[in-house]
């Protein structure tokens, strides 16, 4: 065993790149009966994405959200909605990335924790 040497060889492949993210900022939707695996990524900038993954292995940004005045801190999934907050605002996107739900609270410090039943 000493003597035998593996021949291996790695590369990196990126699927999809975004910004720095938070903890609780990454969420993967439930499989679906036909559609492929969603992913949904909040980062620090502001922005809310959600990537699906093709045939070939491929990201195809489902939608993506427009800047937010402050980071993402948390996102929920309840079914196929998308619930976000950032700072003291909670945000609700359906699965074609609609805004439904829009809540600015009255909080002075930013929302660290989201949980919707």
């Amino acid at each position: 065993m000493a003597g035998m040497q593996a021949d291996l060889r790695f590369r990196r492949n990126d699927l999809f790149t975004c910004g720095t993210n938070s903890r609780g900022c990454t969420k993967v939707y439930p499989p679906g009966k036909k559609s492929r695996q969603k992913v949904a990524i909040g980062d620090n900038s502001g922005i809310v994405q959600v990537v699906q993954m093709g045939k070939h292995h491929d990201a195809q940004i489902q939608f993506a959200t427009p800047k937010a005045e402050k980071a993402i801190s948390r996102l929920d999934l309840f079914q196929d909605q998308l619930f976000t907050a950032a700072g003291a605002k909670i945000s609700a996107y359906s699965k074609k990335g609609k805004a439904f739900f829009g809540f600015e609270s009255n909080l002075t410090e930013a929302i660290n924790s989201l949980v919707i039943h």
